[in-house]
């Protein structure tokens, strides 16, 4: 299933015989067309691969979310395909790693890239792609995004430290002189 649009976090509720709300399904829902996952004999997605442009789209926090709420195991392809120092894993390590990480039966995987990217294809059973923001409110997130990690010092991309010079102008940064 492809659902293309701004998606958010949804459970839907139904009532029961005896007056209660019960649970019917949860998951992405799409907000401008109905996915054929959300129809009421269609199984739940159990592999969800959410896929937007680079940088501060809302990949991750939607992944964390719907991780969450589905119980399933939350991965993020850059801690996937980077190692400490920022080098990128070799390509048959990173085929491995990915291989390992997308064996579970529930996974929310955010972004699409590296050389484990077919694996994750294949195995998905639902695709979320999220719409663009808009160049200004991208570059505002991302520099916000920025300025945090840099300050905390919160890890990311396996375990890496950000830096404005890697991440604006290092050689995978936005800026390419």
């Amino acid at each position: 299933a492809v659902v293309a649009a701004t998606a958010t976090l949804s459970i839907k509720r139904r009532k029961t015989s005896d007056g209660d709300e019960d649970e019917e399904e949860e998951g992405v829902k799409d907000r401008t067309t109905r996915s054929s996952w959300l129809e009421p004999d269609a199984p739940p997605p159990r592999r969800i691969l959410i896929v937007a442009s680079s940088g501060c789209m809302g990949k991750s926090t939607l992944a964390k979310t719907v991780a969450a709420a589905t119980g399933g195991v939350h991965l993020e392809m850059d801690d996937l395909c980077w190692t400490p120092g920022w080098q990128r894993r070799p390509p048959e390590a990173e085929r491995k790693v990915v291989e390992e990480a997308t064996r579970p039966e529930s996974w929310v995987c955010a972004g699409i890239w590296g050389k484990g990217k077919e694996l994750v294809y294949e195995r998905c059973d639902t695709i979320v792609l999220l719409n663009h923001i808009g160049q200004m409110a991208l570059l505002a997130r991302l520099a916000r995004r920025c300025f945090r990690r840099c300050v905390t010092g919160e890890p990311c991309c396996g375990g890496n430290q950000e830096s404005l010079a890697h991440t604006v102008f290092g050689k995978d940064g936005y800026v390419r002189i």
